[in-house]
């Protein structure tokens, strides 16, 4: 069994930042705590070794491949295409299983659940020991291996995902490195995961399927399809612990922008969508925070005329359900990596560089004013509702 030094450097820089914020003047003790650490460290490795008969939890002639996620929805999203394409490129006699937070468990069942080289989606403390395990959240990482249990085309990749990591270590460390590199090598948020263009994620289409019982949930929620427009502001679950959040879009703003499209449309229905944390909208025709399952989420996604929000995981959901346009408010993302070119993508900002990640916690509060993001309260309802207007959407 290989187990990777990104392990070790992962959980080091993670005590290195620790130890600056709290002994920033205190170099000596930084020193010897660092030297502790390296020590139990060191000593936690021999019992790795003295285990190093250890296994793989499979004798089967199928490869077992877990793969640990995380992040909000939109990067689940983005993830079910990188294990799709891994999935073809490795080939047949492949099984994955998913490995995420409880929390997370249901809507990923959702997503994939007609995906037929998954196997199961289970909790991250799952012990088992797979052929190959990763991780992703923006690049794939090995987290352990078991080199007679995979073929020479697996093994091939797991070799590049290695040096990738050896050469690259700060990318995967600085999601804003990360975006610059991607971008640079000419990929966008999409096929981020795709080192060395490896799977060809750009050429692979991927598709995410509504069930098919539309009908009962329009009927159930008191809506035609086409006739309706969704609205969702704030970021997910994932991101409750942050209010407000940067990437917001106002909500006064999503108000003063329904009355404005009731008054020019008044045949379509506006419907909050989203976690029934974030913040009512006002002027809205029907309420569905947190009154949906994935499954009817999905649905009313796909059968929306339109669906306005700001760069946030549910536009990810519509673009690969192929509902149609979003409106999609963009601030301290970059509009070049998220955006899709079927969306109609807006942005006041008056800053050189998206500063998503250019600090750690760039979501709490604006890099540039230290409060609310200048970027989202300079995109004002008129400029949405007319740029919608000029482009004939409704």
């Amino acid at each position: 069994m290989a187990f990777p030094s990104y392990q070790y450097f992962s959980r080091l820089y993670d005590k290195i930042s620790a130890y600056r914020t709290k002994y920033h003047d205190e170099g000596r003790k930084v020193a010897s705590k660092l030297v502790y650490w390296n020590l139990k460290f060191l000593l936690s490795t021999f019992g790795k070794r003295a285990n190093a008969h250890i296994k793989s939890g499979f004798t089967d002639n199928l490869q077992h491949i877990s793969i640990r996620i995380a992040g909000g929805l939109g990067d689940h999203i983005i993830n079910a295409k990188y294990i799709s394409s891994l999935a073809e490129y490795i080939g047949k006699d492949t099984v994955f299983d998913i490995l995420a937070e409880t929390e997370d468990i249901d809507f990923l069942k959702t997503i994939y659940n007609d995906k037929s080289y998954i196997k199961q989606i289970i909790s991250n403390d799952c012990e088992t020991e797979y052929d190959l395990a990763l991780y992703v959240v923006r690049f794939p990482k090995v987290l352990s291996y078991h080199k007679e249990r995979l073929s020479m085309r697996t093994l091939k990749y797991v070799e590049q995902l290695k040096k990738f990591e050896i050469e690259h270590y700060l990318l995967l460390e600085n999601d804003f490195l990360g975006r610059c590199y991607s971008l640079l090598k000419g990929r966008k948020r999409e096929n981020q995961a795709d080192i060395g263009n490896i799977l060809q994620m750009a050429q692979q289409q991927f598709l995410l399927k509504a069930p098919e019982n539309s009908y009962d949930t329009l009927q159930k929620f008191g809506l035609q399809k086409n006739c309706f427009i969704t609205l969702q502001t704030g970021s997910g679950r994932h991101f409750h612990q942050i209010n407000p959040e940067v990437r917001q879009w106002p909500a006064e703003y999503y108000a003063q922008l329904a009355i404005m499209l009731k008054r020019k449309y008044p045949r379509y229905k506006i419907v909050q969508l989203g976690d029934e944390e974030q913040q009512k909208i006002a002027n809205i025709d029907i309420d569905l925070r947190g009154k949906t399952d994935y499954s009817e989420l999905l649905i009313l996604l796909k059968e929306a005329k339109l669906h306005i929000a700001q760069e946030s995981g549910m536009i990810f959901l519509r673009h690969f359900l192929q509902g149609g346009v979003s409106v999609v408010l963009f601030g301290p993302t970059d509009i070049n990596f998220f955006g899709y070119t079927e969306n109609l993508n807006l942005s006041a900002s008056l800053c050189d560089q998206p500063c998503e990640w250019v600090i750690k916690n760039w979501m709490e509060k604006c890099v540039k004013t230290g409060n609310e993001a200048e970027c989202m309260r300079l995109l004002v309802p008129e400029k949405v509702f007319n740029k919608i207007y000029e482009r004939n959407f409704l």
